[in-house]
């Protein structure tokens, strides 16, 4: 049986152009959802914002951070808190040939669960030019390392089976050439 849920939502946006080849963004969203049937509430709430520079004809930055808070009134209920942030650089090379790096950050704070926080953190490297009119190639590096990963465990059998959803440690290397 499918529980019958109400969700309300409250939205505000703001951007804004600001001096020195700068702009802004902001959102603040909060709401609740209550199961109609058990009359248990989750109240929720984020906040996220970008800050965006160009330093000169083909250089530009962002810095962008975001805050989620869940919170709900069921007693031992799983929680979660989550904050990030990073920054994106990003540079015109030639007349067809871009590049940019990103470094991001996310860390994750649960309540009433076998893992309590998980920090992540990943760096990327990406390069995009066109060789030809109708040939454009990408490329492409990431590094990710999570610290205490979100873990499962299965009481099933008479000893605990712990399952890692997400890798400790991850590098990705990603090239396409299109046309």
């Amino acid at each position: 049986n499918t529980p019958d849920f109400k969700k309300d939502t409250h939205k505000i946006k703001v951007s804004s152009i600001l001096p020195f080849s700068s702009s802004i963004f902001a959102s603040y969203q909060f709401g609740k959802r209550s199961n109609r049937d058990t009359h248990h509430d989750v109240d929720f709430s984020s906040f996220s914002a970008r800050l965006s520079k160009y330093f000169a004809k083909y250089i530009s930055c962002d810095l962008f951070y975001g805050k989620y808070l869940m919170d709900s009134n069921i007693r031992n209920s799983f929680e979660r808190d989550i904050e990030k942030g990073g920054i994106d650089l990003k540079a015109r090379l030639m007349k067809r040939t871009s590049a940019k790096i990103t470094y991001r950050w996310e860390d994750i704070d649960r309540n009433n669960f076998s893992e309590n926080k998980t920090r992540k953190t990943s760096y990327t490297v990406a390069l995009n030019t066109r060789l030809m009119r109708k040939l454009r190639l990408h490329l492409r590096y990431k590094t990710t390392r999570i610290q205490d990963p979100f873990v499962l465990e299965d009481n099933t059998f008479s000893e605990s089976i712990i399952q890692t959803t997400l890798p400790k440690k991850e590098n990705q290397l990603y090239a396409s050439l299109n046309w």
